[in-house]
């Protein structure tokens, strides 16, 4: 199972661009009640002066988890275990492997969801890898030459294109302002919209009512147009960089067919977005053909890259790996992507011939090495 870490805080700078935000409040209070410009319903405009920085918006919190982030996790513990019974049973008395980055959001994650899955007695013995030395869970933190790479071109293009000049203008309009927001203003408040759901899903952010629905879809775009081209299928050097999980889980699941070396009955690694996106680009997971560009906004409306459903605070993919008895097909793979089966070409509702699987992907785990990041 790779696993993206639960809801966090946002960096440093944007934890400040935030908490500024109480000034750029009542500018627009100001706007609609003193100048009679903009166009908030009244309750809208009510729950925005209402509204206050989150109490845990502090600088030494920068990426850290939230404590809804710990829910994320422990909660998925909690339904896994319900799921596979079995298996988190055998993790009780058997070895099972947990590792996660050196990060503080990853580690809480992982101690989360160990919280949920197991009794309180269960012990996990983590491993728990520094950054320099982690080719497999976070290798884009040591690969200059992918770090240098310039792919923002069709995000640039989105970002200055008639589109999103339009939405710009929609939102300075509807906060009644006198002037057009900058793509960076108006992203802050599409972030402050998100990260506020994000923490508490059962609220709406006062921030939201900036944007219509549209608007949101535009805001989206732009990241979608980003981590395709960053992390994602949209350039082939991304997928030698996600394939080794990949390898790790191929090598695995080959050892279990064989029965040659003992396994750990589940293998649980807690990682970040950019890993997980990288994987999803070497196992062809999302990509979109013809691939999504500046240009075809109109036409990707059921796009496959959604940046938003393929990698949330918490999303998780799983493969299991069944030994089937009285069965033509002795050993079948199941995946899962954020706990519903997956459908990959070839296999029927995330149900793969493991023979099948093991013969596609093998030769892209056989590629998989460094070799890229050592290049000068």
């Amino acid at each position: 199972m790779l696993v993206r870490h639960g809801t966090r805080y946002p960096n440093e700078k944007g934890i400040n661009q935030m908490l500024n935000l109480t000034h750029f409040r009542d500018f627009v209070i100001s706007n609609h009640e003193n100048h009679k410009r903009g166009h908030l319903c009244e309750k809208d405009l009510e729950n925005l002066k209402n509204w206050k920085p989150d109490p845990g918006l502090h600088p030494n919190r920068a990426k850290g988890l939230s404590s809804q982030g710990k829910k994320d996790l422990e909660m998925l513990g909690q339904r896994l275990k319900k799921e596979f019974p079995q298996l988190f049973g055998t993790c009780e008395s058997h070895h099972c492997k947990f590792r996660s980055t050196d990060t503080q959001r990853t580690v809480d994650s992982m101690n989360s969801f160990v919280k949920g899955a197991f009794s309180s007695t269960f012990t996990p013995n983590p491993e728990i890898v520094p950054s320099v030395n982690d080719t497999l869970l976070k290798i884009y933190d040591n690969c200059k030459p992918w770090e240098e790479m310039k792919v923002t071109q069709e995000m640039t293009k989105w970002i200055n294109g008639p589109t999103m000049t339009e939405v710009l203008a929609n939102v300075s309009e509807r906060l009644g302002l006198t002037y057009k927001l900058n793509f960076d203003d108006a992203f802050l408040i599409y972030d402050a919209c998100r990260y506020q759901r994000a923490w508490y899903p059962e609220q709406r952010s006062p921030w939201c009512a900036a944007f219509t629905d549209d608007d949101i879809r535009v805001l989206e775009y732009e990241e979608d147009l980003y981590h395709y081209y960053r992390v994602g299928p949209g350039v082939s050097v991304n997928s030698e960089l996600g394939c080794h999980p990949l390898r790790d889980m191929l090598d695995r699941f080959s050892k279990l067919e064989d029965a040659t070396e003992e396994e750990p009955a589940g293998v649980f690694y807690f990682t970040h977005s950019e890993m997980v996106m990288l994987f999803y680009a070497a196992m062809s997971i999302g990509k979109d053909t013809p691939p999504i560009t500046a240009s075809n906004y109109r036409e990707m409306g059921n796009r496959r890259w959604r940046s938003s459903l393929l990698t949330p605070f918490a999303t998780n993919f799983a493969a299991v790996f069944y030994k089937c008895e009285n069965s033509l097909i002795p050993f079948k793979v199941a995946f899962y992507l954020a706990e519903e089966p997956l459908n990959l070409e070839g296999c029927v509702h995330g149900i793969c011939d493991w023979q099948r699987l093991k013969k596609k992907l093998a030769p892209i785990a056989a590629k998989c090495s460094t070799k890229f990041c050592e290049k000068k």
